[in-house]
């Protein structure tokens, strides 16, 4: 009889074949009774005499007599990961390939050296050799799936969708004309790579706010490309992470990868400075809006005043036809603030406000009894800036007051106050960063983060 040997080791769950077993320091063992508050368990090596069992959520094995290798724990733990994945909800569109690429992915991310990086992949089972026993175990979950919503189970909160502010014709329009502008001609590159079926990996190899979803989806759909996200539009993203794959022919993923990724990386970066005012203006709990300005780049418009959305913040208008905002240049021409207001109020009716730019208390008195909806108060410093206000509100409760000009992410906690409705920066549509996004066609044993070459070559 083996000497019974009491050990107290961590264990984990894992997913075996025919259900769960435990995983103790590199054997697998199954279930095989519960006595009293005791699961006893035994190696899955038929003729090992290994044994023990689960207590208080301690293994305690009092037989570690294995008689046999330990198993590859790596390829345990993958093999596990992979029936998980393949029966989740969020993956019942996804083909059991793209699952699998899905999970090798995440799994290679805990090597930190391109050595280890290759050992790694090389303990791990090929896709053709697990491809079998996950069909099979989708094809038990997916009923039960469908059989829950049958039974009315409670749908799952979407986020928010906010392709659905955008018009289809003009976005297929807005695609086409930027297509055009890289292939004016012939693509010769994509006479070198032919048209045979192509799978690419969309990675995110800088923090920020993914936004751009729907001009990245028209643009591989003008092209005859699918996109599938495993990210949802608004989410902050953690590098480096896998945030959707591009099928089609290999010819059509390289037409649409540069526009593509330049149109989401600009505007995930739009979203991404806006995330950060939105924030900090909830950290000191002010109840006014941020809002970006008509100082967008030509032609890009719609992408930046989407991703401000996106972001959390006001796009302020839109356009000239949008709201009636008269500016220096208007009351000069016109003659004066009354003038200027009861000419834009006799073309814009009921139904358009009505904002004015003021530089000091007397224009903004002018303004608000002309009939003015909004006073903007332009390069006002902070404490000039809430005085004014205050004496506005005082007079006219009903009417909104922004201030802007100058106004820096720095600056911006100074101007938080109850008297101010709005804070416009134009930094947020012109001075942004960018998400660093590439796009890399999967290819077996490469890595498609492209990791920096160094003197050693890893």
């Amino acid at each position: 009889m083996a000497e019974q040997v009491e050990l107290s080791v961590t264990f984990e769950h894992i997913t075996l074949k025919r259900g769960s077993g435990f995983l103790v320091d590199g054997f697998i063992y199954t279930r095989k009774l519960v006595r009293k508050d005791r699961v006893m368990i035994r190696c899955q090596e038929r003729k090992c005499p290994a044994k023990g069992y689960i207590s208080d959520e301690l293994a305690i094995i009092t037989n570690a007599s294995h008689n046999h290798e330990s198993p590859d724990v790596r390829a345990i733990r993958f093999r596990a990961q992979l029936r998980e994945a393949v029966g989740e909800e969020r993956n019942i569109g996804l083909s059991v390939p793209d699952v699998y690429e899905q999970v090798k992915w995440n799994f290679l991310q805990q090597a930190e050296t391109v050595q280890q990086r290759e050992e790694l992949e090389a303990s791990l089972p090929a896709r053709s050799t697990v491809e079998r026993a996950l069909h099979r175990r989708r094809s038990e979950v997916m009923p039960q799936t469908s059989a829950f919503r049958q039974a009315g189970r409670k749908p799952k909160i979407q986020m928010e969708k906010f392709g659905n502010l955008l018009s289809t014709t003009d976005l297929q329009a807005t695609v086409q004309a930027w297509l055009k502008e890289d292939i004016p001609s012939f693509d010769y590159g994509g006479f070198v790579v032919g048209d045979k079926q192509e799978r690419a990996v969309l990675l995110c190899k800088s923090k920020g706010v993914l936004a751009g979803v729907p001009f990245f989806n028209a643009i591989f759909a003008q092209v005859g490309c699918t996109v599938h996200w495993y990210c949802d539009e608004g989410t902050t993203l953690q590098p480096v992470c896998r945030v959707a794959t591009v099928k089609g022919k290999a010819c059509n993923i390289l037409q649409g990868e540069r526009t593509a990724l330049n149109c989401m990386a600009r505007a995930s970066g739009v979203a991404s400075f806006a995330k950060r005012l939105s924030s900090m203006a909830k950290q000191y709990h002010w109840q006014g809006q941020i809002a970006g300005t008509r100082k967008t780049t030509p032609g890009f418009r719609v992408v930046e005043k989407y991703a401000l959305i996106v972001g959390g913040v006001s796009t302020h208008r839109y356009d000239l036809s949008s709201m009636i905002m008269l500016k220096d240049n208007h009351i000069w021409s016109a003659g004066s603030i009354t003038e200027a207001v009861t000419n834009a109020k006799r073309v814009g009716g009921f139904s358009t406000k009505v904002e004015v730019e003021c530089r000091s208390m007397e224009d903004a008195t002018e303004a608000a009894n002309a009939g003015a909806d909004i006073v903007m108060l332009d390069n006002f410093e902070a404490e000039a800036a809430h005085k004014v206000a205050q004496d506005l509100k005082c007079q006219f409760a009903h009417l909104l007051i922004e201030v802007s000009g100058g106004i820096t992410e720095e600056l911006l906690p100074q101007y938080f106050g109850p008297c101010i409705d709005v804070i416009s920066l134009s930094k947020l549509t012109q001075g942004y960063g960018v998400i660093d996004f590439s796009l890399k066609i999967q290819k077996e044993g490469v890595d498609p983060s492209n990791p920096t070459i160094t003197v050693d070559g890893n």
